[in-house]
């Protein structure tokens, strides 16, 4: 009797479902295309999946999902991020040089974005009462990881959909590939 009681138990853990908070920022089509494409396998697996997309670029208007639950949110800096990356365009597609000064400005945009929202005390209590069990981020930017602490997001999964950038990979303690790095 004992065995068949262990047995319930052990699949109704297999088959629980689990609330997971997917954070995407507005930043570009792309990416929204590819966490929402992730909010939907994890829809379809039986997973209560909810996407919060603080507004980034004005440009990036897809959700990326049409069946999880959104949650959008204009943070205030639409205006500030398109005119910085008028420049950045320039550096990605047309092959300028990023200056230090140039990723420091990056990096202090993405600070001022996540102290928008966290100052968003509405928003942050709507996501704590959700009471996530798991959080997924890309590895664009460190905001979403103290936005899960500040949440009590027991766990998290980094993702990324292209390669490990240098400066991420160290941060997060990953290792050099070797295949590239002497």
């Amino acid at each position: 009797m004992m065995k068949i009681l262990l047995l319930v138990v052990a699949l109704l853990q297999l088959c629980a479902a689990y609330k997971i908070l997917v954070y995407s920022p507005g930043l570009s089509n792309s990416h929204l295309m590819f966490n929402g494409r992730i909010a939907d396998l994890l829809i379809s697996a039986g997973h209560d999946v909810l996407i919060y997309k603080p507004e980034l670029m004005a440009a990036a208007t897809t959700n990326g999902s049409d069946i999880a639950r959104m949650l959008v949110v204009d943070i205030g800096v639409k205006e500030k991020w398109a005119k910085s990356f008028e420049k950045h365009d320039d550096m990605m597609f047309k092959g300028s040089s990023m200056s230090v000064l140039d990723f420091l400005d990056f990096q202090k945009m993405t600070v001022e974005a996540c102290d928008a929202q966290l100052k968003r005390k509405d928003i942050m209590d709507i996501l704590r009462a959700e009471k996530f069990d798991l959080a997924i981020s890309e590895t664009m930017e460190f905001c979403s990881y103290g936005l899960f602490h500040h949440l009590n997001i027991p766990s998290n999964i980094v993702l990324s959909p292209g390669p490990l950038m240098d400066y991420m990979a160290d941060a997060f303690g990953f290792p050099a590939a070797a295949s590239h790095v002497p």
